[in-house]
This record gives structure tokens, C-alpha cells and sequence, in this order.
């Protein structure tokens, strides 16, 4: 009889720290799970972090092999150029029909008139991807006038108005990148007009001193309804197998370095890019 009880006694006991193991166990696995759930969505967001990085790395990189590059096409343009500017200054005296004439005059004079447009050119160039060493105040005008100066043979080639309105101001930041951030948005203007067959592109930029804000707006047809939120992500791109995915990205990320923000909306045949720099709250 003892036995028995005995024996009843010890399975019992034994079902309890079975039971109670088994519990404890499964709670062990669950927390397990979680922790390693935890664990893999961090490492996976590390390395997306770290591509993202990566690949703003490689396009800085790319701007600052370019600087150099165009650096040194100025340096070995600027010798011959000044060369062809003093051969044509010197044509009054090699050839006696030069000397007041007035054709012969107003032939040095345009083409020293394009000597010195293709010498400020290349120094437009130069200093545009020159890295910015600190930041500083500067007018927003002058860095558009800046920017279009670069691209006003382009847009011309492909019938496309540039238009800049409004009253200048002031902003404090990186200059070379805010510039670099406007050539980004006039760029995918006139890609989305050439895309579209527009005949008459337009891009005009207008500067709201009073509320410290810049619109950027063009007629290539605007930005299609289930991507228009996504266009500031990284590695998103409308432009297919083409675009990098990155340009927008980098332009609000220097941006909101500036303490500014950038935002878009899709306006009559276009798009329009709001730049604000007006103080966050």
C-alpha cells in the first residue's frame, strides 16, 4: 500500500516539475524569439544604415573626384586661353587694317568677350565642387545665378526657360551644397519635361523673403500619385534602371543640416519643390 502511495506521490511531483518546466521552457522560447527578433531587425537595420552611408560616401567622393578633375582641365586650359587672348589683342598691331576699324574692333572685342566667359566658366565649375570648409552666410540669389550660369547652354539646347523671381536673402550653411541641391532639383525638372516631350519647358524658381521659403516648379507633368511620398527615400527613383536613387535623399539631408526643410506637391501640368528655411519650432 505504501508503495503505491509512494510511487502516486513521486509521479505526481514529477507531472508538476514537468508541467511547471515545460511553462517556464515555452516562456524561455518566447523571450528567445523576441530577443532574437529584436537582435535580427537591428543588424538588419545597422547594415541598411551602413549601405545608406556607403553610398553617400561613394557620391561625395564622386563630387570631389570631379572638383579635382575640373581643376585640372583649368589649370591646362588656362595658359592657351590666355594665349588666344593676347594674339587677338595684339591684331591692331600686326596687321595695319585692324587699327580703327570698327569691324576689326568689334571682332576682338566678342571674342574676348568669349575668352573671358569660357575662363569665369571653368572657375564656376571649379569652385562648385569645391568642398565647402565651413559654414557661412550667404545670398540665396547669388547661388541660383550660380547654378543657372552652368546650366543655361543645357536647358537653352533643349528649349527650356529658366526663370528666377522674387526678392533675394539670406542663409547660413554650406553654400557649394546648397547649390549642389538646387542643380539636383533643375536637373530632375529638366529630365521630367524631356521625358514628357514638353515643347516649351519651364522652370521657375521663386524666393519669399518674407517667409524665408523657395518654390522650384516646372511643367514636366508632375510626380505620379503612388510615388510622391516615397521620393525622398533612399534608393528611390522614378527614373528606373537610370537614377541612383540617392539625389533627393542627400538634397533634404543637407537641407535639414541647414535647419531647413524640403517638402513637394504635384501642381497644374508639374511639380513644385517648397524649400523652407524659416526657423522650426
Amino acid at each position: 500500500m505504501l508503495y503505491f502511495i509512494f510511487f502516486g506521490v513521486l509521479f505526481l511531483v514529477l507531472s508538476i516539475v514537468l508541467f511547471f518546466a515545460y511553462r517556464l521552457s515555452k516562456k524561455v522560447r518566447k523571450t528567445f524569439d523576441i530577443y532574437r527578433n529584436d537582435l535580427e531587425n537591428r543588424i538588419d537595420k545597422a547594415v541598411k544604415e551602413s549601405i545608406k552611408k556607403d553610398k553617400m560616401l561613394q557620391e561625395q567622393a564622386k563630387l570631389a573626384q570631379m572638383g579635382e578633375m575640373i581643376g585640372m582641365i583649368a589649370h591646362q586650359w588656362r595658359q592657351p586661353l590666355n594665349a588666344i587672348a593676347l594674339n587677338f589683342q595684339a591684331l591692331p598691331e600686326l596687321f595695319e587694317c585692324c587699327e580703327e576699324n570698327e569691324e576689326c574692333e568689334e571682332f576682338i572685342k566678342n571674342n574676348m568677350k568669349t575668352i573671358k566667359f569660357m575662363s569665369n566658366t571653368i572657375d564656376d565649375f571649379r569652385n562648385f565642387f569645391k568642398s565647402d570648409k565651413e559654414e557661412e552666410k550667404f545670398s540665396i540669389k547669388e547661388e541660383l545665378d550660380k547654378v543657372r550660369s552652368l546650366v543655361s547652354a543645357q536647358l537653352k539646347t533643349h528649349n527650356i526657360d529658366l526663370e528666377i523671381l522674387g526678392e533675394d536673402f539670406e542663409v547660413f550653411g554650406y553654400k557649394n551644397q546648397f547649390a549642389q541641391v538646387i542643380l539636383n532639383l533643375i536637373t530632375n525638372s529638366k529630365d521630367a519635361i524631356l521625358e514628357n516631350k514638353i515643347k516649351e519647358g519651364k522652370i521657375t524658381i521663386i524666393l519669399d523673403k518674407n517667409n524665408k521659403k523657395l518654390y522650384i516648379k516646372d511643367n514636366g507633368g508632375g510626380i505620379k500619385t503612388k510615388d510622391i511620398n516615397k521620393i525622398f527615400e533612399p534608393y528611390f527613383s522614378t527614373k528606373g534602371v537610370q537614377g541612383t536613387g540617392i539625389g533627393l535623399y542627400m538634397s533634404k539631408m543637407i537641407l535639414n543640416n541647414m535647419q531647413a526643410d524640403m517638402q513637394v506637391r504635384n501642381i497644374e501640368n508639374g511639380a513644385e519643390f517648397i524649400i523652407d528655411f524659416s526657423p522650426k519650432i
